[in-house]
Parts: C-alpha cells; structure tokens; sequence
C-alpha cells in the first residue's frame, strides 16, 4: 500500500520504555491494499467503533489512536458549529 501523509504527531512511550519516542502519521491511501508485514499477523480497515482495544500491542498505538478520534471529533464539531453560524 501507498499512503500520503498529512499530518504528523508525536507521544513519548510512557514509562516502562523512557526516552523512547513513537512517532505517528495520519494520512491518505494513495494506492494498493492493506496488509500485515513480517511483524504483524494482521492488518486490516476498522471503523472507529470496531477498534479493538484490548488486543492492541502497544500502548502507544492506543494513545495515538485516542488522540486521532479526539481530533476527528473537535473538526466534526467546528464543521457542525460552523455550518450553524452560516445559516439565515
């Protein structure tokens, strides 16, 4: 799979592995499929609701996962508010 990235975040590992940082993207599929490379048993599309948690490995991917649905949320509420201050 090809991805485009369009933003950039990144979280220490917390503290069973300090000065560790995880460095996560948000981005853009460009082209190809999902798949699990050699550290990963499997990949694949899930919407936000279907994440599953607890069998998440790291908790770094939780935190990073978490803070994309807060940001997701707050441009949903600044598009609704927005949309509201537009109308007659």
């Amino acid at each position: 799979m090809r991805a485009r990235a369009r933003g950039l975040s990144a979280w220490e590992s917390g503290s069973r592995s300090p000065g560790i940082v995880s460095i996560a993207y948000r981005g853009r599929v460009i082209s190809g499929r999902v798949s699990p490379g050699r550290e990963a048993l499997e990949a694949r599309w899930v919407r936000p609701e279907e994440i599953p948690w607890d069998d998440l490995a790291y908790e770094t991917t939780r935190w990073a996962l978490r803070d994309w649905l807060k940001a997701r949320r707050d441009r949903s509420r600044k598009r609704v508010k927005r949309q509201r201050s537009n109308s007659p």
